[in-house]
């Protein structure tokens, strides 16, 4: 029997949304979010005795009382961080402060005819058809309670729509980027990628913040990618370390497209990513990859599933772990092949380095297969330092510390050197130098 645990906030924001809406409360949308908002209700915050939330609790979200933003600007702090966040070069920013878009500090120039890279609240608005056709069709919110949540509060976020035959030539950057210096707030971001038959995209999907509150990201990504079509899709997650993020992204692929994924988590105090690409047609490819790098008292949990719904799939994913001090780690990940994909070729692999004795991970990779004819692997490792790798560097007179550097490098870099977007796996291999020369630094510190 289930027991309705949601928090008394939920509703009372829900009130203050809608009144807000002023009129943008329209058939079918207001319809939608009231189921939503009604499905929600019916699956409650999840808790430790569901299995697939064992590892990970939620009652933080119980604990504190979050509130919808306020209408405020950004500071002139908050613009100089926001800078230190985007990429630049040739990336088209659209940059939402507080879940709001600010149209000032975004600049998208680059928008082949008849495609759509802007705000979903404006193209909701506008009544733009690929709302109307896509939107909450590729996302499962009946199993996914938090997807729920962010359809009842569905109003803004990124729409990138490519018709068919689109090359975009310039990659899209979105950042959201949070301030609780007036008090825990909440936000519901939902990104919708729409990329028909032969089209090519870079999109960048960015999360940063601070405050002196704690603060809720949740986060949902539909992607919808058609016939032949190649999109690689970067998640870079830098949240304050105040701060709780728990997203949804699920993506449905047909006949011959390739769709990347990568999600590089940093930041947060609370971190669940539930990931899900579904092959819907034959001679599809996947690539799901992701980077975890931990310190101080941080949890990230990822949970992910790839299916194969149609023959001659081909997915590879790779997580890898970085652990410190006395962070946790969980990676729940599912391959099920449905009986039709015949000629499935899919492999798995979730591999975690521990830097500190007090670091934890529970790894969980999976098969679930129906087909006969396939090819399909998976694996879990949980380990220290190769002793033996690290002595050979040493004794080619490597100091320590760079050896060790050298040898996190190379272990983080199987998942950065993927990355084809050339300026983000730029930025991410400089970051990777920059947090394990802290972590280094901290470890000598303590001896």
């Amino acid at each position: 029997m289930h027991v309705n645990n949601n928090p008394e906030w939920v509703g009372k924001n829900l009130q203050q949304f809608q009144a807000s809406l002023n009129g943008h409360s329209r058939v079918p949308l207001n319809e939608l979010r009231n189921a939503a908002f009604e499905r929600f209700q019916e699956l409650g915050l999840p808790h430790r005795k569901l299995e697939a939330w064992r590892y990970t609790d939620v009652s933080v979200l119980q604990k504190n009382v979050f509130s919808l933003p306020s209408d405020n600007k950004p500071s002139g702090a908050d613009k100089k961080e926001i800078e230190n966040h985007l990429i630049g070069g040739n990336y088209q920013p659209l940059v939402f402060f507080n879940g709001q878009y600010q149209a000032g500090l975004s600049q998208v120039d680059s928008v082949p005819k008849n495609a759509y890279i802007g705000s979903l609240g404006d193209a909701m608005r506008d009544d733009h058809p690929v709302v109307k056709e896509v939107l909450n069709t590729i996302v499962r919110q009946e199993s996914y309670v938090f997807a729920a949540l962010n359809t009842a509060f569905v109003r803004d976020g990124l729409v990138v729509f490519l018709p068919r035959g689109t090359v975009l030539e310039k990659p899209v950057q979105v950042l959201f980027y949070s301030n609780s210096d007036e008090g825990a707030i909440v936000m519901h971001p939902r990104l919708l990628i729409v990329a028909e038959e032969n089209t090519q995209a870079t999109v960048v999907e960015s999360y940063a913040g601070r405050g002196d509150h704690r603060y809720f990201v949740n986060p949902v990504v539909e992607a919808q990618v058609g016939d032949n079509a190649v999109i690689e899709h970067i998640k870079l997650q830098h949240e304050a370390e105040n701060a709780v993020h728990i997203s949804v992204q699920q993506s449905r692929q047909t006949r011959s497209s390739n769709f990347s994924t990568y999600s590089m988590t940093f930041g947060g105090g609370l971190v669940r990513n539930d990931i899900r690409a579904v092959l819907d047609g034959e001679g599809a490819i996947a690539t799901m990859n992701g980077l975890y790098m931990l310190h101080d008292q941080q949890h990230a949990d990822h949970h992910t599933m790839l299916e194969h719904a149609q023959p001659h799939g081909s997915s590879r994913q790779l997580y890898k772990g970085i652990l410190d001090d006395e962070t946790q780690a969980v990676f729940n990940g599912k391959i099920y092949v449905h009986q039709i994909a015949q000629k499935t070729d899919a492999i798995q692999n979730n591999k975690n380095l521990l830097l500190s004795k007090k670091a934890l991970v529970d790894t969980q990779p999976m098969l679930e297969i129906f087909a006969d004819d396939v090819r399909c692997t998976h694996g879990g490792t949980v380990g220290q330092l190769d002793r033996d790798g690290l002595f050979y560097l040493r004794s080619r007179g490597i100091q320590e510390s760079l050896a060790k550097k050298i040898m996190i490098q190379s272990f983080a870099g199987d998942v950065v050197d993927q990355i084809r977007a050339t300026e983000v796996r730029e930025r991410m291999e400089n970051f990777v130098v920059h947090w394990l020369e802290q972590a280094l630094m901290k470890q000598k510190e303590t001896v």
